[in-house]
């Protein structure tokens, strides 16, 4: 990327004029454009277009320049970023011996530099650690263009910036590339770069508090066994029902049973949250029943956490079977964190029986703890996807194999 050709008076105000346009045709018509690095400009087209919902204030100044499209798509998004922010400043407060300072955090794999930008907004000092030198370059530039004076660019591996730090900081912070030396998808974080799991002694050296960033993929109980008993907490983030990462806090101080949060932010800025420990979840013994007039389906950050048995403890639910994650009530709860459904018919799994009940045959297939795959028993029942009902297939208390119809609340 020419971050000078880009930064140009002509090609910033070629790039707004042609903000909505189609970039592929805008290449094929290259040579109208003859002061204009096209290539350049076009690509930082896909880039913003890509942006616009998912960072809409980068999006909103005109004079911010993205990284590559791909880079735009595989990023956090300003919610899920601003979140983290808020979190990662709550707990630094709520644990430090002087409460009321915001401190300084170091982002340590700085990347395009949403989060040391979302950190800057609720921190003093933040100092933002990238080893591409084109990243910094960019990061460096935005931070001006966005007025985040409050953040410090260093071009470094996050090892020799830590060997540099003489004083410790409050918080570090890392989100390591899931990729190894040769750029192939890893999942554990003793592979991805910069190796966590070996880092873990220098990062507890240098800083109170280190929060990890992980891809959604990850087994969260074999992440806290790679980092050990020092993981304090971890938070499983999703947006608007979808997980988008795992955060993992970790101290010097020993904790064999971490809190574990479910959180799921939602489309007009309210927010679900379940708190828990795994040896509260491995002790719960739920009740088990038929269903009745409610079904809830629990969301997939409660999923990816692991909380099957406590949820229905919590709201006073029964379970339709041990095994299938759905629980039912006789009435309806608000608050419950996932998808509440009104119970319309129990049906067989044929498609006989299903035919007489959505004579337009479309619904939402949702599987759970049933003998046949989702793309099976679509087929088998002829089910088109659509609105406005939804069909569970599960095990009920009995044992049976079952369609459950349902309309959403």
């Amino acid at each position: 990327m020419n971050l000078q050709e880009l930064q140009q008076p002509e090609v910033q105000q070629w790039l707004q004029e042609h903000a909505q346009e189609e970039p592929a045709r805008l290449m094929l018509q290259a040579h109208l454009y003859p002061g204009i690095p096209v290539r350049e400009a076009v690509q930082q087209l896909q880039a913003r277009q890509k942006a616009r919902y998912k960072l809409p204030q980068w999006y909103a100044h005109p004079a911010v320049l993205m990284p590559p499209p791909l880079s735009v798509e595989q990023a956090s998004s300003e919610e899920t970023a601003r979140y983290k922010a808020q979190l990662v400043y709550r707990r630094m407060t709520e644990s430090g011996p002087e409460k009321s300072k915001a401190g300084m955090l170091a982002d340590l794999t700085g990347g395009m530099g949403l989060d040391s930008w979302a950190f800057s907004q609720v921190f003093d000092k933040v100092h933002y650690v990238e080893q591409q030198e084109e990243l910094t370059a960019l990061a460096a530039y935005n931070f001006k263009q966005l007025n985040s004076t409050n953040v410090e660019v260093h071009t470094a591996e996050a090892s020799f910036f830590l060997q540099q730090l003489q004083q410790p900081l409050e918080v570090l912070y890392l989100d390591p590339a899931r990729r190894d030396a040769a750029r192939n998808k890893v999942v554990l974080l003793s592979e991805c770069q910069p190796d966590v799991v070996s880092l873990l002694p220098l990062l507890l050296q240098k800083g109170r508090q280190v929060w990890v960033k992980a891809s959604p993929m990850l087994d969260i109980k074999g992440a806290m066994q790679e980092l050990g008993q020092q993981v304090q907490e971890v938070q499983v983030v999703s947006l608007r029902g979808e997980v988008k990462e795992l955060l993992f806090r970790i101290e010097a101080s020993l904790q064999p049973d971490p809190l574990i949060t479910a959180v799921n932010l939602g489309a007009e800025g309210e927010m679900e949250n379940f708190s828990f420990r795994y040896s509260e979840e491995s002790t719960a013994a739920p009740a088990v029943g038929m269903p009745q007039n409610y079904l809830y389906d629990p969301g997939a950050a409660l999923r990816k956490a692991g909380a099957f048995k406590l949820p229905a403890i919590r709201f006073n639910l029964q379970k339709l079977h041990p095994h299938s994650h759905l629980y039912t009530a006789p009435q309806h709860l608000p608050n419950f964190p996932g998808r509440t459904f009104r119970l319309l018919e129990l049906v067989k799994a044929n498609k006989k029986a299903l035919q007489k009940l959505l004579p337009g045959g479309r619904a939402h297939l949702v599987v759970r703890n049933f003998p046949l795959k989702a793309e099976v028993l679509q087929q088998k029942l002829g089910l088109a996807e659509g609105d406005p009902h939804y069909l569970f297939a599960t095990t009920l208390a009995d044992g049976r194999p079952q369609l459950l119809l349902c309309e959403r609340i």
